[in-house]
């Protein structure tokens, strides 16, 4: 079950955002290690979060409202993740 709410569309935006990010990261960047690794932690979310969205019952009585925190803070996370390394490299690199 695919929902198509205005806060999912929302949600399914930024994860293809990500991903095309990281893809284009992986094929013209020079730092093809850290997106390869960055493209296999998404994918793995990602896989979690199709499970997630496979089950019918994750949709009623106000569960979609959980599935939606859940798929937003795999994102949040990971972009603070990403942006707190990038930050320890440049800071390292400086020293």
């Amino acid at each position: 079950m695919i929902p198509i709410d205005s806060e999912f569309s929302i949600l399914y935006i930024l994860y293809i955002a990500l991903f095309l990010f990281l893809v284009s990261g992986l094929i013209y960047s020079k730092k093809k290690k850290t997106f390869n690794s960055n493209l296999i932690f998404f994918s793995i979310y990602t896989g979690i979060l199709i499970y997630i969205f496979s089950d019918k019952d994750n949709f009623i009585e106000g569960k979609s409202l959980i599935v939606i925190f859940l798929g937003g803070s795999f994102l949040v996370l990971h972009l603070i993740i990403y942006f707190l390394a990038w930050v320890y490299k440049k800071t390292l690199s400086k020293n």
